[in-house]
């Protein structure tokens, strides 16, 4: 009987955790390939993959409508703070697809402007 309370358990979780990254981000794209957008954006995440011998990390980025930005680059820190507001210029590179999620693949990124996410302040 607690097996089988455990495995509905983690079958909810499991349900839930699916629906939340679901509803994460908005549907669509932005832009065209090989335009220039500057807007506000949020740090989402940031996570670091060891790939061809070397560490390339992932920036996800959210507008203000929720569309997703990816940006792949070989730094480790892009001047923002993770859940900080800032103004962004970009340009895009590709429209792509991750787990149901529409991502806008960009690079060349420039971040400015940044506002600190926990006091709402301007970071020098």
């Amino acid at each position: 009987m607690t097996a089988l309370f455990i495995l509905l358990a983690v079958i909810v979780l499991l349900f839930v955790r699916r629906v939340l990254r679901r509803s994460a981000f908005t549907a669509g794209h932005v832009g065209k390939i090989g335009e220039r957008l500057e807007l506000p954006v949020t740090l989402v995440d940031v996570i670091a993959f060891h790939k061809w011998e070397r560490i390339r990390h992932r920036f996800r980025f959210r507008d203000d409508q929720g569309h997703c930005f990816v940006w792949w680059t070989d730094i480790d820190d892009a001047g923002i703070p993770v859940g900080a507001h800032a103004s962004a210029k970009m340009t895009v590179k590709e429209h792509t697809g991750y787990r149901g999620t529409d991502e806008t693949v960009v690079q060349n990124v420039r971040v400015h402007g940044v506002t600190a996410p926990e006091h709402n302040r301007r970071i020098p």
